[in-house]
């Protein structure tokens, strides 16, 4: 049986590549204050700024929360 390798990005429609957030990233989630830290993650992830994420339709944000819970699922790993 062939091992498989973990997905690493993920490209979703009409926003771009959604990838496993880096050593930096994870750092500045850290100094992310209160009413943003629910979605740092997620815009960090999506290679956006927080007021960039929050501009996105509702439709957009759900297509990135589900390719970051796609990239970070145990099963994944």
């Amino acid at each position: 049986m062939l091992a498989r390798s973990p997905l690493t990005e993920i490209e979703v429609d009409a926003v771009g590549t959604v990838r496993l957030l880096n050593v930096w990233q994870i750092a500045r989630l850290k100094h992310v204050r209160r009413p943003n830290k629910a979605i740092a993650h997620l815009a960090f992830a999506a290679g956006m700024s927080i007021p960039q994420f929050k501009h996105l339709p509702a439709d957009k944000q759900e297509g990135i929360r589900r390719a970051v819970m796609l990239l970070t699922c145990p099963a994944n790993m």
